[in-house]
């Protein structure tokens, strides 16, 4: 909707406006309940079966009117002298509790990563950016009335039109993203197929061995759970290598991490996906369980120093950084596994979450897919 500056999406922030100077909590949490779906609905194909889908749905309209309806009855006690500003510290109230919960669904200030009004992003976060964007069409609903919907238009487009922010540097080893198109359906169920898979990885990266870190995608090694196992197939030509796999989290118990694995010349660093994403891999409630458990999320760090933050698929999407210090990272690597989603959508909005990182943090962002990759 938004992502696309819209004018239907530019409309129903301005009509949202109006509504919640009048009645706030009612206004947010029926806005809650139909967006989070909406702008959340493209992950639903990847679940199995329409009871699955029915329950995320469920689940997706459920938090949206427990957090923007909370936010706003929140928000408007606090701010009930100045209710010019609810609206926007609702909204940023909103997706910042929902991001520490790993919700996956598109923050109103993603769109903010076009043009100049990057900038609101590379100062004050998307979740900042969310709350200036609610106070802006708040005043404009205000001041300008009749005319709020095209001047607010008219300036998003003018704003976008001007540069935005310039990548951040990034000068260690080149990076080379393996994409290899697996079957969503048969990659977890079909040995024969996941053994193809491992053996078209190698082949890919023989092109580019030797000149810099190769990294495959999130689940790029699914014919083994065992750390171990996998270590053992690879080529040591084809070192330094990052890759995605599921594995048990010890030789000893049965439960998995969904994990990067870096393997140099010097051994084996691992890091685990820290935020589950609810409904999927953190399972539905009363509908199905999952055998992944969160792991810790580790910097894992190249012979030559090159320090890397993996970041495992949706947790990109998770805007915590706001709240923190530049990492103490040279790159972040964004590794994920998008077979079964809708593609140009997902990759629409995947690109802008990694931009989005990118301005948070001051640290370059390359992300590698399974079915697109964006490497140096």
């Amino acid at each position: 909707m938004l992502l696309d500056f819209s004018p239907v999406g530019i409309a129903a922030l301005v009509l949202l406006s109006q509504l919640v100077r009048e009645h706030p909590s009612k206004a947010m949490a029926v806005w809650g309940a139909v967006y989070v779906p909406v702008t959340a609905l493209w992950t639903v194909p990847a679940l199995s079966g329409p009871i699955a889908m029915l329950g995320a749905i469920a689940g997706y309209a459920l938090c949206g009117v427990i957090f923007y309806g909370g936010s706003s009855v929140l928000a408007s006690r606090v701010l009930c002298r100045y209710p010019i500003l609810i609206l926007g510290c609702s909204l940023g109230l909103a997706e910042a509790t929902s991001a520490a919960l790993a919700l996956v669904m598109a923050p109103i200030g993603l769109f903010a990563v076009q043009g100049f009004l990057g900038s609101l992003i590379a100062g004050f976060s998307v979740v900042g950016a969310s709350v200036i964007i609610g106070v802006v069409v708040s005043i404009a609903g205000v001041f300008l009335r009749n005319l709020a919907l095209p001047m607010t238009m008219a300036l998003v487009y003018l704003l976008c039109l001007i540069p935005g922010p310039h990548l951040p540097s990034y000068d260690g080893p080149p990076v080379h993203g393996i994409s290899h198109s697996p079957d969503a359906e048969l990659k977890w169920t079909s040995h024969a197929h996941a053994a193809d898979n491992f053996s078209r990885l190698q082949s890919l990266s023989e092109a580019v061995a030797g000149n810099g870190l190769i990294v495959w995608p999130e689940g790029a090694v699914t014919e083994t759970f065992s750390l171990k196992k996998a270590v053992s197939k690879l080529e040591p030509d084809h070192l330094p290598l990052l890759f995605g796999m599921t594995r048990y989290a010890n030789t000893r118990a049965p439960d998995l991490r969904n994990s990067a694995v870096l393997v140099t010349k010097n051994g084996v660093q691992v890091t685990d996906k820290k935020r589950l994403v609810p409904f999927y891999e953190g399972a539905v409630p009363f509908l199905f369980e999952t055998d992944l458990e969160p792991g810790t999320r580790r910097v894992l760090v190249l012979p030559d120093g090159t320090k890397i933050l993996p970041l495992i698929c949706y947790e990109v999407f998770m805007p915590r950084t706001w709240f923190l210090k530049r990492l103490d990272a040279d790159l972040i690597l964004v590794m994920s596994a998008e077979t079964g989603f809708p593609r140009g959508v997902s990759a629409s909005i995947m690109k802008r979450h990694v931009r989005a990182r990118e301005l948070e943090t001051g640290v370059r962002v390359v992300w590698v897919s399974d079915r697109s990759s964006e490497t140096d």
